[in-house]
């Protein structure tokens, strides 16, 4: 008497898309257990392990290939099947270079805004002034730490 796996349905509906690790340990334990039953006798000798495991697990035959080769060379080199989805890079945005002329440019807006306009100067409206000058293009963020790092505190500083 021969056993036969084979699930209600044999697609997946997930051509062309990575299996992810979890499912390629499952996809790996199947092929240990379906081994182990032909091994033990349960299965029959014309069965095929692979082709048994991609009907169980509802992958195509090469993924299963894949995985059975990834989970071995796992077994050999650390003695259990770990398996890892690779993620993808994440870049970080380039950061705004603010040299001597950016700086002194700041304290000049911010000593005009005082003295010619006669108005205490926010960052919202520092950043617009700025920006209409073509000195740096910024957020409120870079200039409050700019600002911070050049000593200057809006609030603390006398109207004139």
């Amino acid at each position: 008497m021969e056993l036969s796996l084979t699930p209600a349905s044999t697609s997946s509906g997930k051509s062309g898309k990575a299996v992810r690790s979890q499912a390629r340990a499952i996809i790996f334990s199947v092929y240990q257990y379906v081994k182990g039953l032909k091994d033990g006798g349960i299965l029959g000798k014309n069965v095929i392990v692979r082709e048994e495991t991609a009907k169980a697990t509802s992958v195509s035959l090469s993924t299963v290939n894949k995985v059975i080769a990834e989970g071995n060379k796992a077994l050999q080199e650390t003695g259990s099947p770990a398996f890892i989805t690779p993620k993808k890079p994440r870049g970080r945005p380039p950061t705004l270079e603010c040299d001597e002329f950016s700086e002194a440019a700041i304290r000049h807006k911010i000593s005009e805004f005082y003295i010619v306009k006669k108005q205490l100067p926010t960052l919202r409206s520092l950043v617009v002034a700025l920006r209409e000058d073509e000195v740096i293009d910024c957020g409120r963020n870079f200039l409050t730490k700019r600002l911070h790092k050049l000593g200057i505190q809006l609030e603390e500083m006398p109207v004139k």
